[in-house]
């Protein structure tokens, strides 16, 4: 990973823990996210009741999570689809294995990817 992506990964994070939308959206579309693939369909886990999607913003996280094979990875154009065609799943669960894992209702990824600043967990 270069360091500009190490930095636009770094300033992702940076604004998911600090619930600045401004900076997740903006984040969201620099920055390529990595989804385990299962058939052909995305891996969705259960979490208690919840279904989440597992996103990874590096490899180090996806090893991390030990899941086989290699990711899908995904633009913030080809994520949004994605997202509003797994109308089923509740959260994101960005980077899962990690310390500073961070879950985001799904509707509120959608909302920044699509361009709209709506509040985060609302």
């Amino acid at each position: 990973m270069s360091p500009a992506a190490m930095d636009a990964v770094a300033r992702l994070r940076e604004g998911l823990h600090r619930g600045d939308i401004a900076a997740v959206a903006l984040g969201l579309q620099q920055v390529p996210v990595a989804i385990a693939v299962d058939g052909g369909q995305p891996r969705v886990a259960l979490d208690g009741a919840l279904r989440v999607l597992p996103v990874f913003l590096d490899m180090d996280s996806w090893r991390a999570f030990g899941l086989p094979g290699d990711p899908q990875l995904l633009t913030h154009r080809t994520l949004l689809p994605l997202l509003e065609a797994l109308a089923h799943v509740d959260d994101i669960v960005i980077d899962p294995a990690l310390p500073s894992a961070i879950r985001v209702p799904r509707t509120d990824v959608v909302q920044m990817l699509g361009g709209e600043q709506g509040v985060p967990g609302t």
